[in-house]
């Protein structure tokens, strides 16, 4: 314990300057509050890595089961990944154990981040392992794996655009006017594509905590980074998701997967995190994208073909009934131009 507490010591200066807000804390007191906070994320690292570790009395993975994962996901709640690797290694080479001689910390937090949000936010484990060197934290890395690598859904353009909230169409407007969603085939949960009718969206997955881990991922974002991914990603989705006819029109496609089994939980969940986004018009990353879907709209022709294909031809019955009517029409023009020439 004293060799732990002396590398925490060595380390206070830097420590301290992780964190934006000056810590009112005596060089003891934080240096403990370090070790006791670092000790606890270690240790339920590596019992959620081997449950062989999981005695009887344990308080979070015993029963009942005590559900942390949300916490530290939280922005105020992050470790930087230095403290916990150096105080790691210190603790490996103490005990000698051959049980962790081959055990990596950076795996065991790549492990736990995978299971609390990496799959619902599309990020694959190698990206985990790509970004995990340049990341502060677990919040940092998720941030960093969500950046687009050369594929977001507004293409370098000289053309300046300027887009206002209310100027996005949201998704009944852009089906009534003959637009067609798919499930996006990119690996980037960001990476949002329209081409030629066809709008492509990567699955969003929604729980109950998905709307606490947006929060803290934009604010991280807001207060740390210059480029707005994430923001600009939320006020999208919001345009897009008005009313829970939107959101249940995104589900049937395969676009959300939501789990909290309520439509309206859909657009209330990306209403109250678009609260916290800021709209920067002139860098808005789906401005073009934006532009494309209004061009598209405005275009009479693509809302006739809808109209006539979502009310007349919605089902086989209606296309037949369609259709009977049209060759009665053109039977009775036939007989009426047939009496005008008999006459």
């Amino acid at each position: 314990m004293e060799e732990f507490l002396t590398l925490v010591k060595d380390k206070e200066a830097k420590l301290r300057s992780c964190y934006s807000e000056n810590i009112e804390l005596t060089s003891d007191e934080i240096v403990t509050v370090i070790l006791v906070d670092s000790i606890f994320m270690i240790e339920h690292l590596l019992r959620f890595s081997n449950r062989d570790l999981v005695t009887a009395d344990d308080c979070l993975f015993g029963k009942p089961y005590i559900d942390i994962d949300n916490d530290l996901c939280l922005l105020e709640n992050q470790l930087p990944f230095f403290i916990l690797i150096d105080l790691f290694n210190l603790a490996k080479t103490a005990t000698c154990d051959e049980q962790f001689e081959k055990v990596s910390l950076i795996k065991l937090i790549i492990s736990l981040i995978r299971d609390l949000a990496a799959d619902d936010l599309l990020i694959e484990k190698n990206i985990l392992e790509q970004h995990f060197s340049k990341a502060e934290h677990m919040l940092d890395l998720l941030r960093l794996c969500l950046e687009p690598s050369g594929e977001s859904g507004d293409d370098d353009d000289e053309e300046e655009n300027t887009v206002k909230p209310q100027n996005i169409p949201n998704v009944t407007e852009l089906h009534q006017a003959g637009v067609k969603f798919q499930l996006g085939s990119g690996k980037n949960l960001l990476h949002i594509t329209f081409n030629k009718g066809i709008f492509e969206i990567p699955l969003l997955t929604i729980y109950e905590t998905t709307e606490s881990l947006f929060r803290n991922l934009l604010a991280f974002e807001m207060a740390h980074y210059d480029k707005s991914y994430i923001n600009d990603y939320i006020i999208m989705m919001r345009n897009l998701v008005v009313t829970a006819k939107d959101a249940d029109m995104l589900v049937e496609n395969g676009v959300i997967d939501n789990w909290t089994g309520d439509s309206q939980a859909v657009s209330n969940f990306l209403r109250n995190i678009d609260k916290q986004a800021i709209l920067y018009a002139d860098d808005f990353e789906y401005s073009v994208l934006v532009q494309d879907l209004k061009d598209y709209c405005r275009y009479p022709l693509h809302k006739w073909k809808a109209n006539l294909k979502q009310n007349y031809f919605n089902t086989p019955w209606a296309s037949i009934s369609v259709i009977a009517a049209v060759v009665l029409l053109l039977l009775t023009i036939v007989q009426t131009v047939c009496s005008i020439i008999a006459l």
